[in-house]
């Protein structure tokens, strides 16, 4: 039982990362649209800057959803989901 407790607090620690992310591409898109309503460049740069930390997040999210995979070898739904992920 511990392995599947293991791998649901695994799974909840995935989503977590994808909200995350989510929230800083969100952010991204309104400043990057706030910077150009303005003309803003300074802060067109700042979201230019924030590419490579997101860029970053979508990597680890990827390799931690493969190990995932690998180690716990989940069933449908489960695997649906960290495929979305």
């Amino acid at each position: 039982m511990e392995a599947r407790s293991r791998f649901h607090g695994d799974l909840q620690a995935l989503r977590g990362r994808v909200v995350a992310m989510a929230a800083l591409a969100r952010s991204m898109l309104t400043d990057g649209v706030a910077s150009l309503v303005a003309l803003d460049t300074a802060k067109a740069q700042t979201v230019l800057a924030r590419k490579d930390d997101l860029a970053a997040m979508d990597d680890e999210i990827e390799e931690e959803a493969l190990l995932l995979v690998a180690r716990q070898q989940p069933m449908a739904r489960d695997m649906r989901e960290i495929a979305a992920a």
